[in-house]
């Protein structure tokens, strides 16, 4: 857990083994996976669509902490996803359930339920006294609507949705795949060295 000594607010949590457990103790959870990954804090793990133990034990193994799960399903299997994020929503406590939908593909993220950026945002400022209006912040999705807010420098990506446009500072001309955070990293801190 990442906190506020003072205040004990909480900034970032992370999932259980427990509820990973439980979520692929669910039969549609891999049967219908099209692909899908374990993040931790170390490393990215691949979820085994046949294999539950084999990555229960690859989340031990690997010594790190569960901070979210991406699954990927197709389109047509919308009932079948419904029916997951029903028995996801029966876990105490629940995650928070993110749908993203692509051509084709239905994407379903999971985090901790007390994870929010915009709260990390905060506490880095208070924490290293910083103020907002020094913080880059960068992001796409609409999980980083709130972190843009409150007067930080907020670099939307080229491909970022138009409600996140519409908060940022910067609109970049460059994509996640076009590396734009780094390339805008770049940029800032070149004209800051003339």
């Amino acid at each position: 857990y990442i906190y506020n000594p003072h205040t004990k607010h909480l900034i970032t949590s992370f999932l259980s083994t427990k509820f990973l457990s439980y979520l692929l103790s669910f039969p549609s959870t891999l049967s219908n996976l099209v692909k899908g990954a374990l993040i931790t804090d170390k490393l990215l793990l691949p979820l085994e669509s046949d294999l539950p133990k084999a990555t229960l034990q690859a989340l031990e193994k690997s010594e790190s902490n569960l901070v979210g799960v991406k699954l990927f399903y197709k389109e047509s299997d919308w009932g079948v996803v419904s029916e997951l994020i029903a028995w996801i929503k029966k876990f105490s406590p629940a995650p928070r359930v993110s749908i993203f939908f692509y051509p084709g593909l239905l994407n379903i993220e999971l985090q901790s339920s007390q994870l929010d950026k915009s709260s990390f945002v905060q506490f880095i400022s208070n924490y290293v006294g910083v103020e907002y209006k020094n913080i880059l912040t960068f992001g796409d999705n609409h999980n980083d609507i709130p972190m843009m807010k409150g007067g930080v420098r907020g670099y939307a990506l080229s491909n970022a949705l138009f409600l996140l446009k519409q908060e940022a500072s910067v609109i970049s001309k460059y994509s996640n795949d076009e590396d734009g955070v780094i390339k805008e990293l770049t940029s800032f801190f070149a004209d800051k060295t003339n």
